[in-house]
């Protein structure tokens, strides 16, 4: 998906694009997150989108993403371990050491995990895989939601003031 396409989409759809567009990002489709949420950033400084909305409803998209991502690791982990997983070199073994590590830096992994595409949308999954506490989950993941949203719109805003 191009910087034009999302521009289009942004623009015709709005909000629905927003939101729809970070569940299935998260998810770990390819579109590129970062990019659409400094375009919603760049157009929050004319009539098209509303900087306040534009953040509430990407942060609620986030965490909508995050959530399924996390239940599918929690429910298809085992079976991936079997499959595709065993294919990479990831087995329990490795899970476990995943699994002490989120116990300890859960917290630094998540939210400055959110910064690394691809490696975002893994710890989502092996967070359900590992059984991280789904209360410290969605709690984390609030905060760097917030995080992570308002640096990309912040940064598209300011591109905007520039433009």
């Amino acid at each position: 998906m191009t910087m034009e396409h999302i521009e289009y989409y942004v623009l015709n759809y709005g909000y629905i694009t927003i939101f729809l567009s970070l569940i299935l990002g998260l998810v770990g489709l390819p579109i590129p997150d970062e990019i659409l949420m400094t375009i919603i950033g760049y157009y929050s400084k004319t009539p098209a989108i509303n900087f306040c909305m534009g953040f509430l409803v990407a942060v609620i998209g986030t965490l909508c993403g995050m959530t399924i991502s996390y239940f599918l690791g929690k429910f298809i982990g085992d079976k991936a371990l079997s499959g595709v997983f065993k294919w990479l070199g990831i087995n329990h073994k490795k899970i476990a050491r995943v699994e002490q590590w989120m116990d300890k830096y859960g917290f630094l992994t998540i939210v400055l995990g959110f910064f690394i595409p691809g490696f975002r949308h893994m710890t989502f999954y092996f967070c359900g895989m590992t059984h991280y506490s789904l209360k410290k989950y969605i709690t984390v993941g609030l905060i760097a939601a917030i995080i992570w949203t308002l640096f990309y719109l912040s940064v598209g805003r300011f591109v905007g003031i520039m433009h």
